[in-house]
């Protein structure tokens, strides 16, 4: 009866150890890729004071020469160890405090609301507040096809609109007066490294936001853009009254440098589209209007709307821990019936 009780209590903790191991084989950290957001999981134990790191590929963490900050980071807690990024913003920066992640961050190196911008990056989980890693568990390295500040809405309708361009880099338009009801050129323009215009578009509804693009297709939002009431506008007695209230604009575009032709559109209160402007080294005859695709969106964007980004990284699969348990558990099943075996045959 004793022997049958040590042979029992023999797989009780060899189970006990199985499921230790597993424990432990089961840390790590896994990043899922959906467009240009993307999801970071931590699994098994870590300390209060672990944090995940964000880093672009061959960047080394710590500190000291050669090594740089992270792009993003949080405390690991109850309700960090999954981040959904950018809808779990504000649970990753109330896990650092006050600042977030605007405090000590390369923001420049971002996208508008915090986004990674497209390109390959590794996710780690550092100890205690520290520069080493979590024992145990391997940084994961994940890649960002799309870009997030590409709009893909399908926009399906143009708004009626007035406009008025006041200011280019600075000074009135070459081919002033640049306004009316339809879309305007302003050519033979020399791009500077960033281009700032102002004026006003008015639409029935108003404008929610603008945009620009370098083929026509591609639309991307202006990030640098004001947009206030022109109360001269209503003064004139312009149509689209409801619209004043945001008819002003002055806007910036960085990096114009290189650009031949630059497209600007308005985005109205209910989802129409206002395209109204244009600038262009060559000719202004040559430019027209952007078509408005109702069908399909931007062609050269399905691959970010479809990414579905798969990061098959082997140090951090937990790819046959059931199987491990299965295993070990039935090793020490067969170890407990020698022992019984054994037994029998000496009684």
């Amino acid at each position: 009866m004793k022997k049958k009780i040590m042979a029992l209590v023999l797989v009780a903790a060899l189970a006990i150890s199985a499921m230790s191991m597993l424990a432990v084989q089961a840390a790590g950290i896994e990043v899922t890729v959906d467009g240009a957001e993307f999801t970071v999981t931590v699994s098994g134990e870590t300390d209060e004071l672990d944090w995940v790191g964000i880093y672009k590929e061959g960047e080394q963490y710590g500190e000291g020469e050669g090594t740089v900050t992270s792009l993003i980071w949080w405390y690991i807690n109850d309700t960090t160890k999954t981040v959904n990024w950018p809808e779990d913003k504000a649970a990753a920066d109330t896990s650092i405090g006050e600042g977030g992640n605007s405090a000590g961050n390369r923001v420049a190196e971002l996208n508008p609301n915090s986004m990674l911008k497209p390109g390959k990056y590794y996710a780690v989980v550092l100890d205690n507040g520290g520069y080493e890693p979590v024992a145990g568990i391997d940084p994961f390295e994940f890649e960002i096809t799309a870009d997030s500040t590409v709009d893909t809405t399908v926009y399906t309708e143009e708004a009626p609109f007035q406009m008025s361009i006041d200011s280019i880099g600075g000074s009135a338009p070459a081919n002033a007066p640049l306004g009316g009801t339809e879309f305007a050129v302003q050519g033979d323009y020399t791009f500077g490294q960033d281009t700032g215009i102002s004026g006003w578009v008015a639409a029935e509804n108003g404008i929610e936001k603008y945009q620009y693009s370098t083929d026509g297709e591609t639309w991307r939002d202006v990030t640098s853009c004001t947009i206030s009431a022109r109360d001269d506008v209503t003064a004139a007695g312009m149509p689209y009254e409801s619209g004043h209230s945001t008819a002003g604009f002055d806007i910036t575009i960085a990096g114009t440098a290189d650009m031949e032709t630059l497209y600007i559109r308005a985005i109205t209160k209910d989802s129409k589209v206002v395209n109204f402007f244009a600038l262009t080294t060559g000719s202004a005859e040559d430019v027209t209007a952007p078509v408005l695709d109702t069908e399909g969106g931007n062609d050269n964007n399905d691959d970010n709307n479809n990414n579905n980004n798969n990061n098959d990284n082997e140090q951090n699969t937990d790819t046959g821990d059931a199987s491990y348990l299965a295993v070990v558990v039935a090793m020490a099943a067969v170890l407990a019936t020698v022992v019984l075996k054994k037994k029998s045959a000496r009684v």
